[in-house]
């Protein structure tokens, strides 16, 4: 989990968010690739392309494994060393690492720290990892109102899009929760609306990385949209816990 200071707003950062601190979030992922939340053999970075021919970079090597097509074995290391060794490459076209994030009020509760603002740092966590990579970055944002989706866009741009897109959907149901801003136009989303719009942008290369506390016991359609995320592309879920939902209440009395 990031840990960030966050100057520009009074309020513990346990229980507020600020797009300054989701900036900031880059600094300790530079500090510490080595713990990063993606894997990078199966999401963002090193990966084997679909097609051969023109429009493959070749990248990197590594020790061969079943999986691995037999067409990308590399004969001349493997001779030299004596193991099977396959060639590594890079589509040409970008990846595209989306960060689905559920910012419903039902994520606003937490026993040390609001589920919400572990969710928004690890978004950014995991957008600034995807922009290390060379991937574009692109924030799916579910929170009270509604859904919104950025631009998926390489560089710093990218990121600082969805990131500024997340700290509005924050602020949007914080304002419900405070009473500042009544529902009067929609209702609050379930997630299964979220795998929809996933499932038909399906046919779009990219990794979508899912963040949420996963509250569907009133979602009717979440199994049904959850298979068919699974069958059609690439979904990595990411299960924030309260750490009393594992530990349970302190004893004492209540």
């Amino acid at each position: 989990m990031i840990q960030t200071t966050d100057h520009s707003v009074t309020e513990s950062p346990r229980v507020s968010l600020s797009l300054q601190a989701l900036i900031d979030a880059r600094h300790d992922v530079i500090r510490h690739r080595s713990t990063s939340i993606i894997d990078r053999s199966n999401f963002p970075g090193q990966r084997t392309g679909k097609r051969r021919g023109q429009g493959l970079e070749f990248i990197d090597l590594r020790q061969y494994n079943p999986a691995d097509n037999i067409r990308h074995i590399d004969w001349n290391v493997t001779a030299r060393s004596n193991e099977p060794y396959t060639r590594l490459f890079r589509e040409e076209r970008e990846h595209i690492s989306t960060v689905v994030i559920d910012l419903r009020p039902l994520m606003f509760t937490g026993s040390d720290r609001l589920r919400s603002v572990s969710a928004a740092h690890s978004a950014a966590q995991v957008l600034w990892q995807a922009n290390e990579s060379g991937d574009r970055c692109s924030a799916m944002v579910v929170h009270a109102f509604g859904i919104q989706q950025s631009r998926p866009m390489t560089g710093d741009k990218g990121v600082l899009q969805a990131l500024e897109l997340i700290a509005q959907g924050y602020s949007a149901t914080q304002k419900l929760i405070d009473g500042i801003q009544p529902v009067n136009r929609t209702t609050t989303p379930v997630l299964s609306d979220a795998l929809r719009h996933i499932n038909q942008a399906r046919g779009k290369s990219g990794t979508y990385f899912f963040i949420s506390g996963f509250d569907t016991e009133d979602d009717k359609h979440w199994k049904d949209a959850l298979q068919v995320s699974a069958a059609t592309g690439k979904l990595a879920a990411v299960l924030l816990l309260d750490p009393m939902e594992q530990g349970g209440l302190p004893s004492g009395s209540y």
